[in-house]
């Protein structure tokens, strides 16, 4: 689909939420901020790779509301900040946390975080400091 100029999506849920499970925009060229209510949108998301493409912005908190996500994959794009405090403490089904190659800062987590299934941490390529905990 790198072609694809215009995605029209009707009728996909009554109340406005997107009913899907999986969701990869990866290797696009798509840029802008990450919507600030994805996780109100996508509730429902367990797998979400939105990597390489041309990103910016901070990381949306409301990655938090996505209780179901397994696998988040945000690497390779140029988001700045740090990591919300909470998607730390409601993405607590994520398995796959992979944030490389970003411009990512400040500290990996805060003291309170919830990522007690987390299984891979990609990092690398940012500027965090501090230590990771242990899970």
């Amino acid at each position: 689909m790198s072609s694809l100029k215009f995605l029209r999506m009707w009728e996909c849920e009554h109340n406005g939420n997107l009913l899907t499970q999986d969701l990869d925009i990866s290797n696009n060229f798509f840029n802008g901020s990450i919507p600030a209510e994805i996780g109100a949108l996508l509730p429902s998301l367990g797998f979400l790779n939105m990597s390489k493409n041309h990103f910016n912005g901070s990381i949306p908190s409301s990655f938090g509301d996505m209780s179901s996500l397994s696998s988040l994959d945000l690497s390779n794009n140029q988001l700045s900040g740090g990591i919300p405090e909470h998607l730390a403490m409601g993405c607590s089904s994520l398995q796959v946390l992979a944030l490389s190659n970003n411009k990512l800062q400040g500290k990996i987590f805060f003291e309170n975080f919830n990522l007690t299934n987390l299984r891979e941490l990609q990092l690398d390529g940012n500027n965090f400091s501090g230590r990771i905990p242990n899970f």
